[in-house]
């Protein structure tokens, strides 16, 4: 079975589409030709992980989190990226990531993170910006294939394929009369549409690989699909019976096996908490939307310190750790990694560590 089988099948689970436009998600190193000759699972892909991969026999890690954040210049081995890329290469191993792609999905990080805590999904807390757009560009025959090369060297024309068709399109052009002034000449000039559907968060990039073709080409977007509203970051859930406000953290403390967790001021005594939302890994960004949520209680990581004050009178922020709120992660791939090729060698690493320690 080849690395690209295996792709696919987590790609059934973490559209690439859903990834925020920030992201890096997909193949980050690595030959997707390649056979698989087993799979390590992580958060974090690190030289300890590569390591562990290659002395399992695995020639696969698939991590949540990407390696590859930001372009590299030089692969010296003087960050751990780097070494972390130089090892995988010597080793023959690649490295997949989803990241944004499963927090986005319909069952992925924020859903797990609901099961765990025994409460029931209503609703996406901040759907995701995922209409479908489908994309013409009108080009002279002449400059097709620098059109398609340019789709490609953005990365638009390899996910999804390029349909080419002959079309006479009537265009302006200023020229001149026998006295050397101005005159709008209409003329009809072969053209080339090109079509490709495209994610609308990729919009920006088509836009860009396209302003240099030149003013002969033009382009045009119609919207294909509207918002799946099942896709997108956190979600609103609610507990089958109210818990009071301790009870409530010792199940979040429980449920993502941490030992303390930072929260604003406690809610009244005897107030009970019913409805909630979450999100894993960083989500101070989306309090405003749990507020507007109506939930009682949000979790997430990596609040920031003014935002537990600014919103304390108004909803009850937890925050359980990045690592500890995504950890679900690592289960989601094994489960269905396991669910499409049964009896695959599929390993959780043993090794890797949270970087946050509690002391």
């Amino acid at each position: 079975m080849q690395i690209k089988h295996i792709i696919a099948a987590i790609e059934e689970i973490a559209p690439p589409a859903l990834q925020e436009n920030w992201d890096n998600s997909g193949l980050q190193v690595g030959d997707p030709s390649a056979e698989c000759s087993g799979i390590l699972v992580c958060l974090d892909p690190t030289e300890a992980v590569v390591a562990e991969a290659a002395e399992r026999g695995c020639n696969l890690v698939v991590s949540h989190h990407p390696l590859l954040f930001r372009g590299i210049k030089r692969l010296s081995g003087t960050t751990p990226v780097e070494r972390c890329v130089v090892a995988a290469i010597k080793n023959g191993i690649a490295i997949y990531s989803a990241h944004t792609s499963l927090d986005s999905a319909e069952g992925g990080v924020s859903y797990a993170m609901a099961t765990m805590l025994g409460a029931r999904v209503q609703r996406v807390l901040h759907t995701a910006d995922n209409s479908l757009l489908e994309l013409t560009v009108y080009t002279p025959r002449d400059k097709a294939d620098e059109v398609r090369a340019a789709l490609s060297d953005a990365s638009l024309a390899t996910d999804a394929p390029v349909m080419m068709s002959e079309t006479d399109r009537t265009s302006d052009a200023i020229g001149s009369d026998s006295d050397g002034l101005p005159i709008l000449e209409i003329t009809h000039t072969p053209l080339t549409a090109l079509t490709i559907e495209l994610p609308s968060h990729r919009r920006r990039e088509a836009e860009i690989a396209l302003a240099g073709m030149g003013a002969a080409v033009s382009w045009s977007f119609k919207k294909l699909e509207e918002a799946d509203p099942r896709t997108g970051l956190g979600v609103v859930a609610e507990f089958p019976e109210p818990l009071d406000t301790h009870a409530f953290i010792d199940r979040v403390k429980s449920a993502f096996g941490i030992p303390v967790v930072r929260c604003n001021a406690l809610p009244p005594d005897g107030e009970k908490i019913s409805r909630i939302a979450m999100c894993g890994g960083a989500g101070g960004e989306f309090i405003s939307d749990a507020v507007r949520a109506g939930v009682q209680a949000y979790i997430s990581a990596d609040i920031r310190y003014h935002d537990f004050g600014e919103w304390a009178d108004r909803i009850f922020i937890v925050d359980a750790g990045h690592a500890e709120t995504e950890s679900c992660t690592k289960m989601l791939f094994v489960q269905h990694i396991k669910e499409k090729f049964a009896n695959f060698a599929v390993y959780i690493s043993a090794t890797e560590k949270n970087p946050i320690n509690y002391l």
